[in-house]
């Protein structure tokens, strides 16, 4: 199975995490970033709970060609960051996907943002809540 961990990585904690996993699985990696990195995330929470994309460079990943799509990134109140939700609207229809959304709490809003992978026709295969420090589940 041809699995991608593609992440958006804000202050390298997703990063870290991310590089882990596909070292241990041998998926392929691939980073998302932003065009112009926000000096503080404060001001970017409003289009995170509104799920709107974030202003990205190109992601040349051709997502279409992966049996499983892992997506990793941080949550911001509660809420996937907005290059996440990037990464989101491009997946192709009928992707298999499993998130791991990244917050120093540990949780976030598993249903929409689910919703929103499925809106996409993608399907969710997993979903895990990991708080910063801790090591991602295999």
């Amino acid at each position: 199975m041809k699995t991608l961990v593609i992440f958006y990585s804000y202050n390298g904690s997703t990063r870290r995490l991310a590089q882990q996993l596909a070292a241990e699985t041998g998926a392929d990696l691939y980073e998302v970033e932003d065009q112009k990195r926000p000096g503080v995330p404060f001001f970017k929470v409003p289009a995170a709970i509104g799920q709107k994309p974030g202003k990205v460079k190109p992601i040349t990943a051709n997502l279409a060609a992966y049996d499983k799509i892992i997506i990793m990134g941080p949550i911001w109140a509660s809420h996937p960051a907005p290059p996440v939700n990037s990464i989101i609207a491009l997946l192709p229809a009928g992707a298999q996907v499993e998130l791991r959304m990244v917050s120093s709490g540990g949780s976030s809003e598993k249903d929409k943002v689910t919703a929103l992978v499925q809106s996409k026709g993608a399907q969710v295969t997993a979903y895990l809540d990991i708080a910063s420090g801790q090591k991602p589940p295999e």
